[in-house]
């Protein structure tokens, strides 16, 4: 009878049965692997990045809009309270010959102040858009005591300028803080 002739060894057989061999792939698989979890992890980090880069430019972008907004709003506060004290030697002068003139002056300062008070007004609505309630409540004081002070009497001016000295300083601190600007201590 005659032997059978071997037959050779199927070549999946020889890679699935190598143990010298059989972590092979595992070589070759981790440089891959490491590439895609850098990738991802680039990916991420720069995608965290751009987000917050963004959202801090915005922010500044804001501020200047801010700043500018109650800069602007703190002029025509300290312009108002000026007219009103400005006003207080017109009311009665010595010389009965100068009451004319004093009462043009006293017109031509209620004007002033009203103009300076629309400007109030028309910063609000700017102001409202950019900035936190912080700062547009603040400035809802100085308004508030703006238009109390105009309003008032000649004898209760001096009880409101003293109202609208603070309100000032309050919108002041609230865009301070906004801002992140820290008062210096002397």
């Amino acid at each position: 009878m005659a032997t059978p002739s071997p037959s050779p060894t199927p070549i999946l057989i020889e890679l699935v049965n190598n143990d010298a061999g059989s972590f092979d792939w595992i070589a070759t698989l981790l440089p891959f692997v490491t590439l895609a979890v850098g990738a991802y992890a680039t990916y991420f980090f720069t995608g965290r990045a751009d987000r917050l880069k963004a959202k801090r430019d915005n922010a500044i972008r804001w501020h200047d809009e801010v700043r500018t907004f109650v800069a602007e709003a703190v002029t025509s506060a300290r312009a108002i309270h000026q007219e009103s004290a400005d006003r207080e030697g017109l009311v009665s002068v010595p010389d009965p010959d100068d009451q004319d003139e004093a009462d043009h002056l006293y017109a031509l300062s209620v004007t002033r102040a009203q103009e300076e008070h629309d400007n109030l007004l028309e910063l609000q609505g700017g102001l409202s858009l950019v900035a936190p309630g912080t700062i547009t409540d603040a400035l809802f004081g100085v308004i508030k005591a703006s238009t109390q002070l105009r309003l008032a009497s000649d004898d209760q001016a001096d009880e409101y300028r003293a109202k609208l000295r603070p309100a000032i300083t309050v919108l002041v601190d609230a865009t301070r803080e906004y801002l992140g600007i820290e008062e210096v201590k002397k």
